[in-house]
């Protein structure tokens, strides 16, 4: 990203050695060295460069230490301000090895006294120290120490970000156990202290253990520390990193084959190893694999680089990945796809994924898998659920075993499908688990919807009437999709007519449709389909046609008074009209065995207006029809005897059925009224609410207990509200239904 082989950092005059560096906070890095530019002896430097590649502070770098004789091998930390803490081991005294440390701003301003606090200036020497930040500003520094003239130790150093030290003076004590104890190497604990390793030969041979201190400067594991590998023959060179849970992981190159190989060990934070017994090898190929590094992988585990000796020519570089469990690479599963699936009624998903390696017969480690379904808000899922900090609430969709297989699939139930209102997206996830889930490795997360994908049933038994100054269509209820929206009707005044935007005139909730929108005289053709919530548009009906007439039938309705079924209507206009026979049929039954029809039967009769321009009302009361669902309709006779029918009506008479069903609202469009019935099959909670196009409640009409065999009405009351589509759902017993309500005024 920058200038070609590098941007210079320092050239000033002799040379500079060993750079460490750490980020800045904001996409650079401040750099720290040893530099031998005095030409007498090496002092501490450091620069700042930002993310374009420019350095920030003074041409070369600034002097972090230029105290006397010789200052070496600097490390650094951030100081969580943009800034930086750096240690080293000094020579200043002219005789022995001391530790001292400096803060540096992020514009380059040294911070503590001139040349650095003293860190420890016991006797003898100490050296090779390494540092963490204290989470607080300040840092903890550690290093090997010759202070007791027979052996090498390990101690540590708290510094606070004012430059004071916090524990006792010139150190505390990490090790002392018998024979050298060599390169400490530090990391967080996340609670302000830290684990330390090294490498040790208490026991004659070189092993590595591990020590806990926390921020007030006491150790918290067994006295000298925990063994973290004290197999045959040398453990050396060991780097840490913060498993992001209080432990540590800790890497090291390893002779027990008689060649260095590389291992690693995982340690919590109560001191307790956590994978196989002197650790999990990272590398044993052919010669030697040394001097390891390490850094987290953001997951619990780690991802170790070394230089390797296998080709048996040259040194190479390689690299492994080891989870929090102590396996290899990426052992979770990966999810593959989340596909909809085709020619069904929606509401499900079905997930595709690839098994975790250790779910195969050389492992035998995974033994199930357990789905997670997840939304960004909680709102399309159907059961309670938790955020694990994505942004996303999961709940467990299911859970299938594990059987050594090449990938596996599985159908997930969703809330919702995509259609009109948008795309309710879900998110997935599989977790493979072992026998008794202690240990669980993620899946990658992967996204999908279902898709109602059958279209609402063909609209049945359609019918057509001349209505005077309308046109009337009339079809039988579709009772079959419980996601029904609407009927769509399309009209033309050519034969054979195609179903489309350019023909549909208009829609319905209700099965009969008046078009008062037509020329007297004219030839009309209309087709009917049904549409669901989705946008599935059903097979239209056949071709209907008809005549325009001249009585205009504004309204026409029946209500249940008991056993009374009142008839009304109105039209605006009549010509030449006799009166109207009203007529009734028995429903459900429109089909008799060999094809042939209940029939209308005549009920009453009312006499007509002869020819008017004044807009009436009629009324009639069928009195003791009896029970059940019964049809009306109008059959309008002229004085030449001509006549014509108007569309029919449903009605329920007597004791409701025992179905779930929100009936239509009566009347539709309404202002500022409208009546709303239902029934339920057994006695149990229902509620009924209102909503507006955008989703929002605007009415509760019923929340409560609801008595099966009975006709529950409730009258829905829009003074408050503007025109428009509003729609009224029903829910018990986990089923709902909708319709949709016209408010004109």
């Amino acid at each position: 990203q920058w200038t070609a082989d590098g941007v210079v950092i320092s050239t000033a005059a002799y040379d500079q050695y060993s750079p460490t560096i750490v980020n800045d906070g904001s996409g650079g890095a401040i750099i720290t060295w040893h530099d031998g530019r005095s030409v007498t002896s090496y002092d501490i430097y450091a620069q700042k460069i930002n993310a374009s590649g420019v350095v920030q502070w003074t041409a070369d770098g600034v002097a972090i230490s230029t105290a006397a004789n010789n200052q070496y091998y600097p490390t650094i930390v951030s100081d969580g301000s943009g800034g930086a803490i750096i240690t080293w081991q000094d020579c200043r005294s002219g005789a022995n090895w001391d530790i001292y440390a400096q803060k540096i701003n992020s514009s380059g301003a040294v911070q503590w006294i001139t040349d650095g606090v003293a860190i420890s200036t016991a006797a003898n020497f100490q050296y090779s120290p390494t540092i963490v930040s204290d989470g607080s500003g300040g840092a903890i520094i550690t290093w090997q120490d010759y202070r007791s003239g027979t052996s090498d130790d390990i101690y540590a150093q708290r510094i606070n970000a004012s430059g004071v030290v916090q524990w006792t003076a010139n150190g505390v004590a990490i090790s002392t156990a018998a024979n050298y104890q060599y390169y400490p190497t530090i990391a967080s604990d996340g609670s302000g202290g830290a684990i330390i390793t090294w490498q040790d030969a208490r026991s004659g041979n070189y092993d590595i253990f591990s020590q806990k201190i926390n921020n007030a400067g006491v150790v918290q594991w067994v006295a000298n520390g925990v063994a973290i590998s004290t197999a045959a023959n040398t453990q050396s060179s060991p780097t840490i990193v913060s498993d992001g849970s209080g432990g540590a992981i800790i890497t090291w190159q390893d002779a027990r084959s008689g060649t260095n190989d590389i291992y690693a060990q995982k340690i919590n934070a109560s001191g307790v190893v956590q994978w196989t017994a002197d650790g999990v090898a990272i590398s044993t190929a052919s010669s030697d694999q040394s001097s390891p590094t390490i850094v987290s992988d953001g997951s619990g585990g780690a991802i170790i680089t070394w230089q390797d000796y296998r080709s048996g020519t040259y040194y190479d570089i390689y690299a492994q990945k080891i989870d929090r469990y102590g396996f290899y690479g990426q052992a979770g599963p990966k999810l593959v796809a989340a596909k909809d699936i085709a020619n069904d009624q929606g509401s499900r998903l079905r997930l595709f994924w690839d098994p975790s390696y250790l779910d195969a017969e050389a492992y035998q480690t995974i033994k199930s898998y357990t789905i997670l379904l997840g939304a960004k808000t909680t709102g399309i899922l159907g059961k309670n659920s938790e955020s694990q900090g994505s942004g996303i609430y999961w709940q467990v969709a299911g859970s299938i075993p594990a059987n050594w297989l090449e990938g596996y699939t599985t159908v997930i139930p969703t809330y919702a499908d995509s259609g009109l209102q948008g795309k309710p997206m879900y998110y997935f996830q599989v977790i493979a688990k072992n026998s008794d889930s202690t240990k669980m490795w993620y899946s990658n997360i992967d996204s999908g919807y279902s898709v109602d994908n059958v279209p609402p049933v063909g609209v049945g038994n359609a019918r057509i009437y001349s209505n005077g100054g309308g046109i009337l269509l009339q079809w039988e209820k579709n009772r079959a999709d419980k996601d029904l929206m609407e009927y769509r009707i399309y009209r033309s005044t050519t034969a054979g007519f195609a179903v489309g935007s350019g023909t549909q005139l208009s829609t319905t909730t209700d099965t009969t449709y008046n078009d008062p929108s037509g020329t007297n005289g004219t030839a009309y053709y209309y087709r009917i389909a049904a549409i669901d919530v989705h946008g599935n548009l059903g097979s239209p009906s056949s071709e209907l046609n008809e005549t325009a007439l001249s009585l205009e039938l504004t309204s026409f309705a029946v209500s249940a008074n008991r056993r009374n079924a009142n008839i009304a209507w109105s039209v605006a206009t009549e010509t030449n009209n006799f009166g109207y026979e009203i007529e009734r049929r028995a429903a459900g039954g429109l089909h008799l065995e060999g094809g042939s029809h209940l029939a209308w039967v005549k009920a009453g009769f009312v006499e007509g207006s002869g020819t008017s321009q004044t807009a009436r009302k009629y009324s009639y009361s069928d009195k003791n029809v009896g029970s059940g669902i019964f049809s009306y309709r109008l059959k309008q006779i002229d004085r030449n005897g001509q006549y014509t029918f108007s569309r029919s009506v449903e009605v329920v008479m007597g004791v409701a059925p025992n179905v779930f069903e929100l009936a239509q609202n009566y009347p539709n469009p309404f202002n500022p009224t409208t009546n709303i019935e239902f029934t339920i099959p057994a006695n149990g909670l229902a509620t009924l609410k209102v909503f507006n196009s955008i989703g929002q409640e605007v009415a509760t009409l019923f929340d409560g207990i609801a008595e099966a065999g009975k006709y529950h009405q409730v009258t829905f009351n829009a003074k408050d509200l503007s025109s428009g589509i509003y729609f009224a759902r029903l829910i018990s017993d986990g089923k709902s239904q909708i319709k949709k309500l016209s408010l004109l005024r």
